[in-house]
């Protein structure tokens, strides 16, 4: 038996699953995700790619429980110097090594696509 998946039998990036696709995820959730990649100073970068953002963070432990904490949590009123909470922080640097690492920000450092013999 092997365990080896052919390209052709790998899941598509496009497909459905974020939080729409399992039930198990509280759908709030996404929404905040939505919000941080909306608000996020790589939404650039972000935004023509969510539906794969959401895959991966519901698909990383630590990310999708950060998320739905803050979709369980009622929004605080927030002083400009408050600093953020570990789930704040931990979804924006998850966010920033996405950002880091999509087509639009390897496209602009020439490192994209992969795989090119450069220089």
């Amino acid at each position: 038996m092997s365990l080896a998946v052919s390209v052709s039998e790998a899941p598509s990036l496009t497909e459905a699953a974020g939080p729409a696709a399992r039930p198990d995820i509280d759908p709030r959730a996404g929404a905040v995700l939505r919000a941080r990649i909306a608000k996020s100073p790589y939404r650039a970068m972000l935004e023509p790619i969510t539906a794969e953002v959401e895959r991966v963070a519901f698909g990383t432990n630590q990310i999708r429980a950060a998320l739905e904490t803050l979709a369980r949590t009622p929004a605080p009123a927030r002083s400009f110097w408050q600093r953020p909470g570990v789930e704040e922080a931990a979804i924006s640097a998850f966010l920033e090594y996405v950002a880091f690492a999509s087509p639009a920000f390897l496209t602009s450092v020439g490192e994209w696509p992969l795989g090119q013999v450069r220089g």
